[in-house]
């Protein structure tokens, strides 16, 4: 698999554990996986193969209504060290709001492994649409 395949097959496991409880996310992560979000995601970064699909079961169920979640990818490139990609998440909030926000993504990648990700979006938008009342 390279890396390009990698980082889609990074972003399909983690919907399925989104969405299913259940995912093969483990042989993708490298032992001292990290994943980092902007500072005001109170749970970043978070780390490892059990930190991850705990933040996806609890923090992003908490916020959508996860049947209706849908990833958009607008690109994705790769090279022998990382992978980037801009995608969309379209959903609809746990308070019924519609929710699409943009996000850009850098994964750090070691020895076919993910060891790091970086993602960047408008925080700001997540918390009105999500908690705004």
């Amino acid at each position: 698999m390279d890396n390009r395949e990698l980082l889609q097959a990074f972003y399909r496991e983690m919907e399925c554990q989104i969405k299913t409880g259940k995912s093969s996310l483990a042989p993708l992560l490298h032992s001292e996986f990290e994943l980092h979000m902007p500072q005001t995601v109170a749970s970043s970064p978070v780390t490892g193969v059990a930190g991850l699909t705990d933040f996806l079961d609890r923090d992003v169920c908490d916020v959508y209504d996860v049947q209706s979640l849908q990833f958009s990818f607008s690109y994705v490139m790769a090279d022998a060290d990382y992978a980037h990609t801009l995608y969309s998440l379209s959903a609809v909030t746990r308070i019924g709001r519609d929710y699409r926000n943009d996000y850009l993504a850098t994964l750090q990648i070691d020895r076919g492994l993910i060891r790091q990700c970086w993602e960047f979006f408008d925080t700001a938008y997540l918390y009105r649409q999500a908690y705004e009342g």
